[in-house]
């Protein structure tokens, strides 16, 4: 057989050496081929090919009583080398799945042809939630797409697919995952966009390596439940009709809203929503709200506040301008002094002072005031051991427990005053009287109990009044 392929291949090259060179004489003596010929001549060579390597496995099949050692280690060799290769080629790249889990410590993939770069050769292993321990032999980057590149990726050859991690996802990107019945999307949260999306298969979430519409997630919300109608980003859908007009006309008002007569505007006042904007009191409040304190004290006066209020526009008959009020922490008693002037608040402190040690057998152990020269008593405090706190600078609000008590004196007050007639010259007497009656008033700051109750231990008596 290998001399007709030798005599074969003469005959197909002879032409060809003669077809050469133009110096030949005897061209006519050279053996011309038609192109069918030729394809006829290398089928008739295929076919010999294989029938003679046919032949030669025959030959060299193992067996057990073959006498030859060498020859039996030599095709066992062959034989491990190729299960070998075949064990390489059952992950491959399209083939290998990769499935989301949420459980997952770190990504793994189960051959290292998927790496992008190769980072770290290692030799230790993870264990599985079975209790079984696997290698791990490498770590490296894997570059999934152009938006999904994922760092420290264990290579675990003993898996049939790959793993990835949505705990190692979420930490180390910034994105977030959204889990449907049927679908996954890895949404970024710096643009909003789709920049991955995974399906179920068999149970599992499997990742799709496609390219991802970044307007998958709502394309998909329709088919999920279509009876279901989904919120959307846009005005329109969210809003009624009159409040859709309402936004579009800087937030007017519904009086100023039925003024307009274009019956664009006109058709949509009749669907009036009975729910009030939320927007216009944010837009109208002039600062921030302050945080509420939840201090509390366990005793009266361990903290007493006091602020002054005025002047008054109008001088009372006693000459007073200003009050001092002084509000109790723990019972929120109130006392009020009256004052000319601002340098009379260290007279009248002093004797408040003396009131509670003499009518209660005890001491003021903190007082709280806002920023004021006149509450600068720094000689008398360390004298008495009293704790002085005072506002930051322009925060009226860190003394809020005095300020507000302060309008609440002045309601009750004017309410008195228009109430009985009384001349503006009387208004010293209206803000006495109120302070008297908010003591005696519950509040549920004290658990429906009056401020007098709460400093005497005893309810107060109304047949005097």
């Amino acid at each position: 057989m290998s001399s007709n392929r030798k005599g074969i291949a003469a005959a197909i090259t002879q032409p060809r050496a003669l077809s050469d060179g133009d110096h030949e004489e005897d061209s006519t003596e050279s053996m011309m081929l038609t192109r069918s010929q030729y394809q006829q001549l290398l089928s008739l060579l295929h076919s010999k090919e294989t029938s003679s390597a046919m032949a030669l496995l025959s030959v060299r099949q193992p067996s057990s009583s073959s006498p030859n050692p060498q020859v039996n280690n030599s095709c066992v060799s062959g034989m491990a080398t190729c299960f070998s290769t075949s064990t390489h080629s059952s992950h491959p790249t399209h083939i290998s799945p990769w499935i989301i889990d949420t459980s997952a410590t770190d990504h793994m993939i189960c051959c290292t042809s998927l790496f992008t770069s190769i980072t770290t050769t290692v030799t230790y292993q993870v264990k599985l939630p079975n209790g079984q321990d696997v290698p791990v032999t490498h770590i490296g980057v894997v570059r999934l797409s152009e938006h999904l590149v994922l760092t420290h990726v264990l290579c675990v050859p003993s898996f049939n697919f790959n793993l990835l991690s949505a705990k190692y996802l979420t930490q180390h990107h910034s994105c977030c995952l959204i889990f449907l019945s049927n679908a996954c999307f890895f949404q970024d949260l710096a643009s909003w966009t789709m920049i991955g999306m995974g399906e179920v298969r068999t149970g599992l979430y499997h990742l799709l390596r496609s390219r991802v519409s970044p307007s998958a997630l709502v394309d998909a919300l329709p088919h999920l439940h279509p009876s279901t109608s989904f919120p959307s980003a846009s005005a329109t859908h969210t809003t009624s009709l009159c409040d859709l007009w309402h936004y579009r006309l800087r937030h007017i008002s519904l009086s100023r809203l039925d003024l307009i007569t274009d019956p664009i505007i006109t058709h949509n006042r009749t669907f009036l929503n009975p729910i009030p904007c939320s927007i216009c009191p944010l837009a109208k409040q002039r600062r921030v709200s302050f945080p509420t304190s939840a201090h509390a004290v366990l005793n009266n006066f361990d903290l007493v506040h006091c602020d002054i209020w005025g002047p008054n526009s109008v001088i009372a008959m006693d000459g007073s301008c200003f009050f001092l009020t002084i509000v109790d922490d723990h019972s929120r008693t109130t006392w009020v002094y009256m004052l000319r002037n601002k340098s009379d608040t260290k007279s009248c402190f002093m004797a408040f002072y003396s009131l509670i040690e003499t009518q209660f057998q005890t001491k003021i152990k903190t007082v709280r005031s806002d920023n004021r020269a006149e509450f600068r008593m720094t000689i008398f405090f360390q004298a008495k051991s009293i704790i002085y706190q005072r506002s930051c600078v322009d925060t009226p609000q860190q003394n809020g427990r005095v300020e507000r008590k302060h309008q609440h004196i002045m309601n009750i007050a004017q309410a008195l005053m228009f109430q009985s007639h009384l001349p503006p010259q009387y208004w010293t007497n209206c803000v006495l009287t109120a302070t008297y009656l908010i003591n005696r008033t519950p509040t549920p700051l004290l658990h429906n109990k009056t401020p007098y109750e709460s400093l005497f231990q005893t309810p107060p008596q109304y047949k005097h009044l």
